[in-house]
């Protein structure tokens, strides 16, 4: 999901209602048997505000029921950007070391899911309880959960102005000129050439088997390309 995102969640739900849905949350605990000691991280508060509680308690005040959109939500926030396909069936997360979206299988997704439950029971207070919310009934139902979370069809849409570099994005303007930028999410890529950009290089194959044929006055059209990109066999 990400922080804008939900910053934008948190916008169209208004300041008032995100602080009295905070509100709420706490007094319910307050109401419980188990004093409240909810998270401190503001994005964990902002999560609460919007999906309830991590877990719901009985009225002997033990959890009793696993919050399944707030983990869905919450594995979300965790990730730099994840995303669900509806047309392929696939989620995909982003890396950023490369900038490309790599398919991530359900099994990886319940894995992370049971760990950050495992944690969340082990430094939040009054929630020691959750770990034993980790099994694969539960689970299931915040990865169903998660599908429509982060669900976005047709995102991985082919832009032929952009090629993703093994080390920037090459990004070709209207005018014919090009810029590159920093790899981020986006982009939405899931295919990238292994070609490092180079604004030093120099192409003496390209200059010589292509330029080599072409007038001296049309040469200036080709070397407006970026053939520093280029192979150096061609």
């Amino acid at each position: 999901m990400g922080n804008g995102d939900l910053s934008e969640t948190v916008r169209k739900l208004g300041p008032t209602q995100v602080r009295g849905n905070i509100n709420n949350q706490c007094a319910a605990t307050q109401n419980s048997n188990v004093q409240p000691a909810p998270p401190q991280d503001n994005s964990v508060q902002l999560l609460m505000a919007i999906h309830g509680p991590p877990a719901y308690r009985n009225s002997k005040g033990e959890l009793s029921r696993l919050n399944e959109p707030f983990w869905a939500a919450y594995h979300a926030w965790e990730e730099i950007e994840i995303i669900f396909e509806p047309n392929e069936q696939e989620f995909y997360s982003y890396d950023e070391s490369n900038g490309l979206f790599l398919k991530r299988s359900s099994d990886s997704i319940r894995k992370k899911l049971a760990t950050q439950i495992l944690e969340a029971g082990r430094s939040w207070q009054n929630f020691a309880d959750l770990e034993k919310f980790r099994n694969d009934r539960y689970l299931h139902g915040v990865l169903q959960h998660l599908r429509g979370e982060v669900e976005k069809p047709a995102v991985f849409k082919p832009d032929g102005r952009l090629i993703h570099l093994a080390n920037c994005m090459l990004i070709f303007k209207d005018d014919g000129n090009f810029e590159t930028q920093s790899f981020a999410p986006f982009f939405h890529s899931r295919n990238q050439s292994p070609i490092f950009y180079d604004p030093t290089a120099k192409c003496p194959d390209f200059e010589r088997r292509i330029l080599g044929h072409v007038e001296q006055d049309d040469r200036q059209c080709f070397s407006n390309t970026p053939a520093n990109v280029y192979s150096a066999e061609i």
